[in-house]
């Protein structure tokens, strides 16, 4: 359904002029989408991101602990357990990354690691652990003939181990389901809750959901359509402004982002964040200068100040590689009195020739403005 959207304008006089429909400005959002973004991450049909451990421009990682399989947000670091451990040590953190050999005590969230104890004539059952140490189906059987007194001659005889495994329906979650309901343990438990708020049924509530995300993972599923659009334009526009996408840092954006309508509206500032950190507040506000820059594009007229460029948006990228990483900057072109001069250095998009960013590229700081040329005087017709 379309809807009118009520933004900001930053000369608007005229009531109304804030004014979008929602549906014109999804369909190009959508028409712009690059249907090759990150191959073998992105995951468009379910609107999933597994970062490639082996991908440089992704911050995810393997422990630093050679031994050690649990990833972690950024290279070089130890994972928790890791970490406790070498602090419980008297070893230098390189020689505890190559002898130390974790032992897990317990199964990753979100997964099963140990199957229903039911067994018949060498076969055992290859549906989770639920409870008493066997599957949900085989716990409920055992519980009927408890009442009656029979539970041990069900166990001796009757209990036959299931050998077809049932998945999960939540779309890619790896778990299999644990009850007849089709969920997993996670997701059975998430529904559950939702459930007692807003009764509906497990079938459809699957299919919303987003599986267990691992620390290299990020969805934005849960997210309302338009923003979801949004998000993902933002996330390919300014994957070329970043040095590695960081997935834990997307993830938390979508959960500080719930309830909320469109990255365009003033309460998806940094104010939204559960967290201060540097590290979220720039992700969240490259996200929104290029939804911006995008909606300018599309509605044909400035969010901001249309003399103050943001030499991103232009594609004038800031220093990568190993030098030193300089901020992204702003061109301040007001000083500049000729408005034909302003008109043409000002981009008429984010995709514009390049001859525009050739009379920016001395401007790459973090503000600058640029100077006067004098009095305008021309010649010829």
């Amino acid at each position: 359904m379309s809807r009118i959207l009520r933004l900001p304008a930053p000369d608007a006089a005229v009531p109304g002029e804030g004014d979008w429909d929602s549906r014109a400005w999804l369909v190009w959002l959508r028409d712009r989408f690059d249907g090759n973004w990150r191959p073998g991450e992105w995951d468009s049909r379910r609107w999933l991101f597994t970062g490639d451990l082996s991908n440089c421009r992704t911050s995810s990682s393997t422990c630093r602990t050679r031994a050690c399989d649990t990833i972690v947000i950024t290279k070089n670091i130890f994972c928790s357990p890791c970490r406790e451990q070498l602090t419980a040590s008297d070893q230098q953190p390189d020689t505890f990354a190559a002898v130390y050999r974790p032992v897990r005590q317990r199964s990753f969230p979100g997964m099963v690691t140990v199957r229903c104890s039911i067994t018949r004539e060498g076969v055992q059952c290859v549906r989770p652990r639920h409870c008493k140490g066997m599957c949900a189906t085989h716990y409920n059987a055992w519980k009927y003939h408890a009442a009656k007194g029979t539970e041990k001659a069900w166990l001796r005889e009757r209990a036959q181990p299931f050998t077809d495994g049932l998945a999960c329906q939540v779309p890619a979650c790896p778990s299999p389901s644990y009850n007849s309901r089709g969920l997993c343990n996670y997701h059975a438990r998430q529904w559950s809750k939702d459930n007692r708020r807003h009764p509906l049924d497990a079938e459809q509530w699957a299919v919303q959901q987003s599986p267990y995300l691992a620390t290299h993972q990020f969805s934005l599923l849960p997210l309302p359509d338009l923003l979801r659009h949004e998000m993902l334009y933002g996330l390919q526009q300014t994957d070329a402004w970043i040095r590695s996408l960081e997935p834990h840092r997307i993830r938390n954006l979508v959960r500080d982002l719930t309830g909320a309508d469109t990255l365009l509206a003033e309460d998806t500032g940094p104010d939204r964040l559960a967290s201060a950190h540097a590290g979220a507040v720039r992700t969240l506000q490259r996200l929104r200068t290029a939804v911006r820059s995008g909606f300018e594009e599309f509605s044909g007229r400035p969010l901001a100040e249309p003399d103050v460029l943001d030499l991103r948006t232009i594609g004038l990228r800031t220093t990568a590689g190993r030098a030193p990483r300089r901020m992204p900057g702003t061109a301040d072109l007001r000083p500049i009195h000729q408005p034909w001069l302003r008109d043409l250095i000002r981009p008429l998009g984010p995709h514009q020739h390049a001859a525009h960013r050739g009379l920016l590229q001395h401007s790459a700081g973090r503000h600058h403005r640029l100077p006067d040329p004098g009095p305008a005087t021309r010649t010829g017709p």
